[in-house]
């Protein structure tokens, strides 16, 4: 699916399965990428890229790109947040391919269960 579009792509279109691996459902509107014959607009408003409504062709970046933004609070690790602001850039080249983002939540997923584990162990030798 590399070189396809989403273009219907938001959060209750993100699905686990039961080893937590991310899944993409919902690829009905999906198209190959260089695929201009079809620029009607599809999906959900608020998770509509702006340049898609400015008659730019959809791509990989409009499929990033998430105006339904969530408010970021102070607790939320800095890495997080970053990531997160990272994909409002109103540029969209600037926007993480979708590559980037999955290659961020599996570096943090991989340290998470390094560190439960680690922790466990930990917890153990104390008792």
């Amino acid at each position: 699916m590399s070189n396809f579009v989403h273009r219907d792509f938001h959060s209750g279109n993100i699905l686990f399965d039961e080893n937590s691996s991310w899944k993409i459902g919902d690829l009905g509107l999906s198209q190959p990428v260089n695929n201009t014959s079809n620029n009607e607009i599809y999906g959900v408003i608020p998770y509509i890229a702006p340049e898609i409504f400015k008659g730019f062709a959809f791509s990989k970046e409009s499929d990033v790109y998430c105006r339904e933004r969530p408010k970021i609070t102070e607790d939320t690790p800095e890495c997080f947040a970053n990531l997160i602001k990272s994909c409002w850039d109103p540029d969209p080249k600037k926007i993480p391919s979708i590559g980037q983002i999955c290659n961020n939540f599996d570096s943090w997923n991989t340290f998470n269960r390094w560190y439960k584990k680690n922790d466990q162990v930990e917890l153990k030798e104390i008792e």
